[in-house]
């Protein structure tokens, strides 16, 4: 597969009634050269016998298993297994469109950023969206991208969103 290699990380947690509809998401990109690492976090629902049935469908997804300790080291565990150039969480609740990785990938070659932020939708469970933005104090300078607009200022906040992508050459800046 040609162009670099993304790697989506996804924490499950009893979350039988979303996971399906997150993978097949996530699979159905446009983009193709991914791997997906999904990490079960101690499961005690049908969960991991979901994404067991899906992985052996599609050899991108790569499955690690521990006991619970909650979504954040689910994640930082799916850190020491990936291998691509650039990260994208998604968490296990929620699903994306099939250009997002493609367009993220395109607004980091056309302006060269280090990092992709972009707006959520929150659906709730009459369809209806709400868009937000969450943001946790930390200090950083870097070149960003924001909704396809290029810019470097002094960040006093990393934007967290489910869904994230970041150039592996700036993941250092927030451990």
């Amino acid at each position: 597969m040609n162009g670099p290699l993304v790697s989506v990380i996804v924490p499950v947690y009893n979350v039988q009634e979303y996971i399906e509809r997150c993978l097949l998401s996530i699979l159905k990109q446009t983009y193709k050269n991914f791997e997906v690492i999904v990490i079960n976090d101690g499961s005690t629902d049908c969960s991991l016998d979901i994404v067991e049935r899906i992985a052996r469908e599609d050899e991108r997804i790569f499955i690690y298993n521990k006991k619970n300790g909650g979504q954040a080291t689910a994640r930082n565990m799916g850190l020491r297994y990936m291998k691509g150039d650039y990260l994208i969480m998604v968490d296990s609740d929620d699903y994306i469109q099939e250009h997002l990785i493609e367009t993220c990938l395109k607004t980091v070659r056309e302006t060269k950023c280090d990092l992709v932020l972009f707006d959520r939708y929150n659906i709730n469970e009459k369809e209806r969206k709400n868009i937000f933005l969450q943001v946790m104090v930390q200090q950083c300078q870097m070149q960003v991208a924001l909704l396809g607009t290029n810019f470097t200022k002094q960040i006093y906040g990393m934007v967290v969103f489910s869904l994230r992508v970041f150039g592996m050459k700036i993941w250092g800046l927030f451990q």
